[in-house]
C-alpha cells in the first residue's frame, strides 16, 4: 500500500470522526464542525463537549452544539500547529471550564511511510514483533503496560508493536 493511499484512508476515517470532508484537509483554516452520531465514528470513553484533531498542521475541531459559538471565537485565531502548546491549552481550559468540563486526555497517533530508515528498528531495538487481538492477552495486567493496552470493553486494544531484546 503507498502512503498516498495510508493518508487517504486515514483522511476518510479522521472525516468521518470529526463530522468533516477528507478534502477538508487540504484547505487552510481552522475548522469548527458540529458533533454528529455517525455510527461510523470512533468513540472514546471520556466523550466530552469537544474533541480537537491536529493532522498536517490542519486544526479541526468537532463541539456540540452548546459549544460551538465559543469554540469558533477561541480557535479563530489559533493556528493548528500551535494548538497544543501549553498556553493555548491552558486557554482553551478556561473556556471549557464556563462550561463545566476540562481538559482531558490526548491522544497521539503515527501512521506508517513507505520510506525506511536506516538503521532499521530491529538493529536498534531487538527483534520487533506486530501483535493482535488475543496475542494481547499476555499483557493483561501486566503493570509495566498499563498505559500503553487499557483492555477497555468500549475502546478494545487491537494492535501493538513490540521491540524484545531478550526478554
Amino acid at each position: 500500500m503507498t502512503e498516498a493511499k495510508l493518508r487517504e484512508m486515514l483522511q476518510v476515517q479522521l472525516a468521518i470522526d470529526y463530522n468533516c470532508y477528507a478534502e477538508d484537509f487540504q484547505k487552510p483554516n481552522t475548522l469548527i464542525t458540529s458533533r454528529t452520531n455517525n455510527a461510523e465514528r470512533r468513540l472514546f470513553e471520556e466523550e466530552s463537549i469537544a474533541s480537537l484533531l491536529v493532522h498536517e498542521g490542519k486544526l479541526i475541531v468537532s463541539v456540540e452544539d452548546e459549544f460551538f459559538d465559543a469554540a469558533e471565537e477561541f480557535f479563530e485565531a489559533v493556528e493548528g500547529e500551535w494548538s497544543f502548546d501549553t498556553a493555548e491549552l491552558i486557554a482553551f481550559d478556561r473556556v471549557l471550564g464556563s462550561f463545566g468540563y476540562e481538559l482531558g486526555p490526548a491522544r497521539i497517533g503515527f501512521v506508517p511511510t513507505e520510506e525506511r530508515k536506516t538503521p532499521s528498528a530491529e538493529s536498534v531495538l531487538g527483534e520487533v514483533r506486530l501483535l493482535e487481538g488475543a496475542a494481547l492477552e499476555e499483557f493483561r495486567g501486566d503493570e509495566r503496560f498499563n498505559e500503553a493496552l487499557l483492555f477497555s470493553p468500549v475502546t478494545p486494544d487491537m494492535l501493538a508493536i513490540a521491540a524484545y531484546n531478550g526478554r
